[in-house]
């Protein structure tokens, strides 16, 4: 009998401390590949993997690292785009996921883009305090035409 109660106490401690680890992790911002997208407008989506509190005041910030291609004359060009800011202000309650798309800008971007390195910043409110997350290194290029995570 000691040994079950021991067992169910073990068993409980494990489901608890992964319930704690989902309401403290950072949200999860991924690509969202859709075939034959447009090169410079990515998109994504943020999902909250917790299943008791709420991320507020969510806000977000496009980054293309470099968006690589070639001119009018068809020279090769790299560039690094703008930051593209969107202030959304969003709760995302437990267990939510919601998708944006924002747009690749900048100063003399490419004729015909090639591919598109970008990231996307996050800020957020948990607990009172202000926090920020990334998503992975997102790549867009002329032969897949959809976004994806680097690899």
């Amino acid at each position: 009998m000691r040994k079950l109660v021991l067992l169910a106490g073990l068993a409980l401690a494990v489901v608890a401390g992964a319930a704690a680890a989902n309401e403290f992790a950072a949200p999860r911002i991924e690509a969202v590949p859709v075939p034959g997208d447009a090169p410079l407008t990515l998109r994504f989506a943020v999902s909250n993997p917790g299943w008791l509190l709420a991320v507020q005041n969510v806000d977000f910030a496009c980054v293309p690292d470099q968006v690589k291609g070639r001119d009018a004359k068809g020279d090769v060009t790299r560039v690094h785009g703008t930051p593209f800011p969107l202030n959304v202000g969003i709760d995302l309650g437990p267990r939510d996921s919601f998708q944006y798309t924002c747009p690749i800008q900048g100063l003399h971007l490419p004729t015909k883009v090639e591919r598109i390195e970008a990231h996307v910043e996050m800020s957020y409110t948990r607990f009172g305090r202000r926090a920020e997350a990334h998503s992975a290194e997102l790549i867009w290029d002329d032969q897949s035409k959809i976004w994806v995570p680097a690899r």
